[in-house]
């Protein structure tokens, strides 16, 4: 196969690559636990309703997995495009996208039954292709709640450069307003379970540069 490109992961090794027909990802993990949690919720996802790329193959002994490619245009891409413009009703929408996508995958009794959550809901793990939100990365699944992915969203939306700035702090309002107007999340809760999120990603960021 004849690697194209090479995408930015801080966990893995991924790659565009041609396999003689068509374009693939192919994704190399370091950790055989990522790749056996990958695997087993790809597998579970796999026949629901949820936008996901399909698995072309696995190989247990390289902890490989080439995988259907979609587009390179994320959702950080896209919302960061908006803001460039000022659009902030756009940005809005790809919020809700977002959620909704996350929502559905709480619903799943797969997810659902055992009280899990996606956890790492940074926004290069969503793509946009046709208008439609696909996530691509399921290694990090762990326990959970969706207030807790929620609130980790926004956190990591307001700390995206520019951090804080005015149009993701409007952006951040209007979408907890159609969180509380839908009956999503008690507003007390969302804003406590964001203050949560955002102290430790503060945290983390901090002990990563000393």
């Amino acid at each position: 196969m004849e690697i194209l490109q090479k995408f930015y992961s801080k966990k893995n090794n991924v790659y565009l690559v041609h396999n003689g027909s068509s374009n693939i990802v192919c994704k190399i993990f370091k950790l055989e636990s990522n790749y056996i949690k990958e695997k087993t919720y790809y597998e579970l996802l796999k026949n629901s309703n949820l936008n996901i790329p399909l698995i072309i193959s696995y190989e247990d002994a390289t902890l490989t997995m080439l995988i259907e490619y979609l587009s390179d245009t994320t959702a950080l891409d896209i919302v960061e495009s908006y803001e460039s413009k000022n659009d902030i009703e756009n940005a809005v929408a790809l919020l809700i996208k977002i959620f909704l996508w996350i929502n559905s995958f709480h619903a799943l009794p797969g997810i659902r039954n055992h009280s899990l959550s996606l956890y790492d809901v940074s926004f290069r793990n969503f793509i946009v292709k046709d208008n439609q939100i696909y996530s691509i990365d399921f290694e990090s699944v762990e326990k959970g709640s969706l207030l807790e992915d929620i609130a980790r969203l926004i956190a990591m939306y307001l700390n995206y450069d520019q951090k804080n700035s005015p149009f993701k702090v409007r952006a951040v309002f209007l979408f907890k307003e159609y969180l509380i107007n839908k009956s999503v999340f008690l507003e007390e809760n969302l804003e406590a379970a964001i203050d949560r999120e955002i102290l430790v990603l503060n945290e983390r960021r901090n002990s990563c540069k000393n």
